[in-house]
């Protein structure tokens, strides 16, 4: 699916009308803080409009990437978070893309984008 697809989704529907969104992610958020340090690097790949980003950085994540293949996505998230998406590395990419480079990250998280990777 094109970055367009996924825009047109994040314009025209809330948070919980998304069938992939959740209020909290306390199971990714506690695999993350068992796992990582926080001025360890974090990747979130396909994190859109997720609660995750706010729960990494009220506990001290200072090092936070979230990657998107939607524009309007990440916009969003930006704005939920206020002043403090200033903290946060918004990228917008195609994960598939074989030009993706993150850097290095202490934690990879990916709650369920790459199973729409079928495609060899």
């Amino acid at each position: 699916m094109t970055a367009e697809h996924w825009d047109q989704v994040y314009r025209s529907k809330s948070a919980t009308d998304l069938s992939w969104y959740a209020d909290s992610l306390d199971r990714s958020f506690e695999y993350i803080v068992a796992n990582s340090t926080p001025d360890g690097h974090v990747v979130d790949i396909g994190g859109g409009i997720s609660p995750l980003t706010r729960q990494l950085l009220d506990h001290g994540y200072n090092s936070i990437a979230v990657v998107d293949i939607s524009r309007a996505a990440l916009d969003r998230a930006a704005d939920q978070l206020g002043v403090d998406a200033e903290r946060v590395e918004w990228i917008c990419a195609d994960v598939a893309s074989p030009d993706s480079d993150f850097g290095v990250a202490e934690v990879w998280h990916d709650r369920a984008v790459l199973h729409f990777l079928v495609d060899p």
